[in-house]
């Protein structure tokens, strides 16, 4: 059974697989990325604001969820 996808989120994951293909080229052997590579462009991603996170970046938005389970 298919999983209903809001355009939204279509929208951010199409956006996320444009950027990932700027630093990794189509059929690119990704075993050879060394990690710090890797984490230079994870931290790019996520240290980005996005409009449908009203503007906050994803590590902010975690930081703060994870800041109120922690409190609670």
């Amino acid at each position: 059974m298919p999983i209903s996808v809001h355009s939204k989120d279509h929208r951010l994951c199409t956006f996320v697989r444009q950027k990932i293909r700027r630093y990794f080229q189509k059929g690119a052997n990704l075993g050879k990325v060394s990690e710090s590579e890797l984490q230079s462009f994870v931290d790019k991603i996520n240290k980005r604001p996005y409009k449908c996170l009203k503007y906050q970046t994803p590590y902010g938005v975690f930081a703060e969820a994870l800041r109120v389970v922690l409190a609670s």
